[in-house]
């Protein structure tokens, strides 16, 4: 194995023969403890349409399951669930027959127990419940179920476990966001409009269990051309404490998304994003952001909105990583030809918020930029007569994925620093963060999987203390060679552990048989 440098992705393998590696970085040497055997799962797959999900649990291991093709009665079919270890061995596989409408939209850990909510499909008819919360507990892997009803056809949001209570909030069309209160133990179930009005969307549900609050920020439409964010406090019951409208207090910014933090129950600190109003897209109830300009920041004290300060993308220092240098110094030269602001002008990004985090007194705002991609196909067609003429249609490829910018704010809501990653051949039809940040010493890690590879990038605030490099994902066999990999992600695990998952197509002339394989994959990785 090659020596790393430091601070860089090591794979951690299965404990067999441990020795040391020593490597070194600038005039430091350090040690690094790897194994002799690559920790890779690999299951054989048909497609990668298949239904195989991944789960981090912490220090209790991973959760793989699948809906299956096996039937139980009527009307059920089976679900398998396997526990992992930490060095990825399998501890027990376990099934639970589950209603045939029932799809897998969402999980949360609650102590010792794994929590998965199910929904019924859109088109489910006549049913007397249209979601179920599984219950799984590591040790025994024993299954626990809880049915309930909310509304028709709700998109779900935010689905989170604490001490047995199930908070989940949802979106229903052109009708108030909604929050459902189940208590798992006793099956009580409470239904309450997360707004007051006719219409409104929930784009995110917090719960403060140590002050016993509930937290949503929820996007109203007050009229035609006007539309403000509002966020609203529960208790634990449901019932309404207070409403607070987030507005932009300038009637030229339109505020498109947003993320808060609470930091005590008098104090909540929020950032987002401003541009174009955010849109619904198709028959989905959540919503899109629209183009944006720049962050906002802004706090709530005492149910009150304080001061809010923009922040225009061609003003941060990383602006030529976003777009080509050329284009920014262009818009300056524009902004100081016709004498006006360079905040009149925009570089029109979408981007899809992070949750805000607090480090050393900083509240920290990451965000990725994205675009829908299509590609063109015609076909030849007759008309009544049978003349040929040509029909040209577009096809959706997915949301390619550009950036990710991270931004350092005081509570004042000044910009501190900012800085940025590209993400490179990143094509997903799932619309969820790709970029993991994380804290090593007085630095932060921005990384990313796309390619069979794990790109990662070191900044200190505006500094970059170790350029873009990319890793290998190990493969299971010295010969193999990735043909093409999809639907493929690196999540947080424990401590400084990640998990790499999808599928990979993998081609091996070195194999008597089975020398091309398609499987959904699972490695253990780590930082030092």
């Amino acid at each position: 194995m090659k020596a790393v440098r430091a601070s860089r992705l090591l794979f951690i393998v299965t404990l067999i023969a441990i020795f040391q590696v020593k490597y070194s970085h600038g005039q430091e040497n350090k040690t690094a403890t790897v194994y002799e055997r690559l920790l890779r799962v690999e299951i054989p797959a048909k497609s990668d349409n298949e239904t195989y999900r991944l789960i981090p649990c912490l220090k209790k291991g991973v959760i793989l399951f699948y809906k299956s093709l096996e039937t139980v009665d009527q009307d059920k079919v089976k679900w398998y669930f396997s526990l992992y270890d930490k060095d990825l061995q399998q501890l027990w596989t376990k099934s639970i027959g589950l209603a045939n409408t029932l799809d897998y939209k969402d999980f949360s850990l609650d102590s010792d127990t794994l929590c998965l909510l199910f929904r019924t499909g859109d088109k489910a008819k006549d049913t007397d419940f249209n979601f179920q919360i599984i219950r799984l507990t590591f040790d025994e892997g024993l299954f626990k179920g809880n049915i309930g009803k909310f509304a028709e056809n709700p998109e779900v949001v935010d689905f989170i476990v604490n001490r047995s209570i199930a908070y989940i909030g949802f979106n229903v069309k052109n009708e108030p966001a909604r929050l459902v209160i189940l208590n798992l133990q006793e099956g009580h179930q409470i239904i309450t409009p997360l707004s007051i009005g006719s219409f409104s969307t929930l784009t995110q549900l917090h719960l403060d269990s140590a002050n016993a609050r509930i937290y949503a920020a929820i996007y109203k439409s007050m009229a035609r051309i006007q539309s403000d964010f509002v966020l609203s406090v529960f208790d634990l019951m449901g019932t309404l404490i207070s409403e607070t409208t987030v507005s932009s207090s300038n009637p030229e910014y339109n505020l498109n998304a947003l993320r808060f933090i609470s930091t005590d129950p008098r104090e909540i600190l929020i950032a987002g994003t401003y541009g174009s109003p955010p849109v619904q897209k198709g028959s989905s109830r959540n919503l899109v952001p629209g183009e944006s300009t720049g962050f906002f920041f802004t706090r709530v004290y005492d149910n009150q909105q304080q001061s809010i300060s923009y922040h225009n993308f061609l003003e941060l220092k990383n602006a030529n990583q976003l777009i080509a240098e050329k284009n920014v110094q262009n818009l300056k030269k524009k902004s100081m030809k016709k004498d006006k602001e360079l905040d009149e002008f925009s570089m029109d990004l979408t981007l899809l918020l992070q949750p805000l985090k607090i480090k050393d007194n900083e509240i920290i705002l990451e965000a990725e930029s994205f675009f829908p991609q299509y590609h063109t196909e015609n076909f030849t067609d007759y008309d009544f007569y049978g003349r040929p003429f040509t029909n040209t249609y577009s096809v959706f490829d997915g949301y390619r994925f550009t950036n990710s910018i991270i931004a350092g704010f005081d509570k004042t809501g000044k910009l501190l620093w900012d800085n940025s990653i590209e993400i490179r051949n990143l094509l997903s039809f799932e619309l969820n963060p790709k970029v993991t940040c994380f804290d090593k010493g007085n630095n932060i890690v921005m990384t990313y999987l796309s390619d069979g590879k794990i790109a990662s990038k070191i900044i200190h605030q505006n500094e970059i203390i170790e350029k873009l490099d990319y890793t290998l994902v190990e493969m299971k066999y010295p010969n193999d060679k990735l043909l093409s990999e999809t639907k493929s992600r690196m999540v947080p695990w424990y401590d400084n552990f990640f998990l790499c998952y999808g599928y990979h197509e993998i081609k091996n002339v070195a194999l008597d048989r089975n020398n091309k394989r398609l499987v959904f994959y699972f490695n253990k990785i780590r930082f030092e």
